[in-house]
């Protein structure tokens, strides 16, 4: 069986392919969790969905966009940096936070330090010491509704009392922290919104921390109604879900001569065909260069394409973007 490993564009490729642009895999965590929450919440009809992949030390939070087969993860428009070194590879529009499952709270704010792995010993609600986001969003969801506590030893009104007594800070503290939290995650969201309005526009909650989010209050805060924020089931393994059905891609990015006007003599219909055949040979293009990275031959499809003119350059030339 052949190898693929998970791009930071949302994609797979061959692992022959990714030896020779390893780079191209760095930071495909995040979009792996998008695809799969993509498809485990089962929506064909909005055409904007962030989501937010809450993980042990981070928030990461991306935007899928489109309808069916052609839906994919948005591409940043801004300089791919690793370590802080521009890189000439494709990358998902996603932002991220320190603040996940792990994150220890220190009396009015969650700490960018996390418990990590280690949060089922440490974790207050496991019979540990180290106060975290963890057990501050079970005690204050606690107080709204039923939340899935089975796998905590201590819970309920008694982590509220360890947490109050032992960090020495009051109930409304929490409760203030918590929604605090809950705001740097909606600021993420606004950040990534390309229009004010808010039609068509969802919100998953992912990952294994996606339920110690309140979706209520996220709607409120960005101004949804109340079914768009929503935790869908399975979501804790909206990563691997992701990386199982990403599909091989490839982008073609190149220069072409694409007439805007018909030359003399040439009819309507036969300029339209001309320019028809030449944008569908580029995309033919692309979906060739998808096969060698090791999709299934015949099975390519575009889901993005740009043909734009290039300013101050004699001629027809067009910067031409695609991505199958």
């Amino acid at each position: 069986a052949r190898a693929y490993l998970t791009t930071s564009d949302g994609t797979v490729v061959f692992g022959a392919a990714a030896r020779q642009r390893p780079v191209e895999c760095i930071a495909s965590g995040p979009v792996n969790s998008i695809r799969g929450a993509g498809v485990l919440i089962n929506d064909e009809e909005s055409e904007t969905i962030f989501v937010l992949d809450v993980g042990g030390t981070t928030t990461d939070v991306g935007v899928l966009v489109g309808k069916g087969k052609a839906r994919h993860v948005r591409q940043s428009n801004s300089d791919s940096r690793v370590a802080g070194v521009r890189t000439n590879n494709y990358v998902a529009d996603v932002i991220s936070i320190a603040l996940g499952g792990g994150s220890e709270f220190k009396t009015t704010h969650f700490h960018t330090s996390s418990v990590g792995y280690q949060i089922t010993t440490k974790a207050v609600c496991c019979g540990g010491d180290t106060a975290t986001f963890t057990d501050v969003a079970l005690a204050c969801l606690s107080l709204k509704h039923n939340v899935d506590d089975s796998w905590c030893s201590v819970k309920g009104e008694e982590l509220r009392s360890k947490l109050t007594a032992q960090h020495g800070v009051s109930m409304e503290a929490l409760l203030a922290a918590y929604r605090g939290a809950n705001q740097r995650v909606a600021d993420l969201v606004s950040k990534l919104k390309t229009s004010q309005s808010s039609q068509g526009i969802k919100v998953i909650l992912a990952g294994g921390g996606g339920a110690l989010l309140d979706a209520e209050m996220l709607a409120e805060m960005l101004e949804l109604p109340a079914d768009a924020v929503v935790n869908v089931e399975h979501m804790d393994v909206a990563n691997a879900c992701g990386a199982g059905l990403g599909q091989v891609g490839a982008v073609l990015e190149t220069t072409e001569e694409i007439p805007d006007v018909k030359e003399e003599g040439e009819t309507e219909e036969a300029f339209s065909t001309k320019v028809a055949g030449l944008r569908a040979a580029l995309r033919a293009r692309a979906c060739a260069m998808a096969e060698e990275k090791g999709g299934v031959p015949g099975t390519g499809l575009v889901t993005q394409e740009e043909i734009a003119a290039i300013s101050f350059v004699q001629g027809h030339k067009k910067r031409v973007f695609i991505k199958a």
